[in-house]
């Protein structure tokens, strides 16, 4: 099989408070196609069933069907601001509408407050099956060879985990240099 898919977005800045509209457009193409040889003989899209021949090829068909799977395009579009901004701390908001072909539309909405070099961060999840609420904190350091910024975040899994000690629980480690 082969095919080919095309990703386009965009981002706006209004230039008020920061605010900034952003699209994306995913995954943008045909339908994929399997191309499957059964017999072995070079030839597809050859049906054992009907003893005729529906590719032209002048044999009578031997293989199995080839079905056609969609690509699954994915459309989103979010918004982002600033609620609060001085010197050395900020707050901002954030909420994104996604719309996935193969499923429902679901919305996330999120905030971050810096306070110097501690992050903290929520956020909330609208038409998953089980996600919903998750939070975070992080710390940035400075030091000679970069900034590092140390991360914990936890994701409440609803119905997937038995409790929360269960559910997601994330730490990351990044530097800059």
């Amino acid at each position: 099989m082969n095919s080919y898919a095309f990703d386009l977005g965009s981002i706006y800045n209004t230039g008020w408070n920061n605010v900034k509209i952003g699209m994306a457009l995913k995954n943008f193409g045909p339908d994929i196609r399997y191309r499957v040889d059964d017999d072995g003989d070079g030839l597809y899209d050859e049906d054992p069933w009907d003893l005729f021949d529906n590719d032209g090829d002048g044999l009578i068909d031997e293989d199995g069907p080839e079905l056609e799977v969609k690509i699954p395009m994915h459309f989103s579009l979010g918004i982002s601001g600033d609620l609060m901004r001085s010197d050395n701390s900020y707050w901002i908001a954030s909420l994104q509408l996604d719309n996935v072909i193969d499923r429902m539309e679901t919305w996330n909405l999120g905030t971050e407050y810096k306070l110097g070099n501690i992050f903290l961060r929520t956020g909330y999840q609208f038409g998953y099956d089980a996600a919903g609420f998750s939070a975070g904190a992080g710390w940035q350091v400075p030091t000679s060879l970069g900034i590092f910024n140390i991360d914990y975040a936890y994701t409440d899994m609803g119905y997937l985990a038995e409790n929360m000690i269960k559910s997601a629980h994330r730490v990351s480690l990044k530097m800059r240099y």
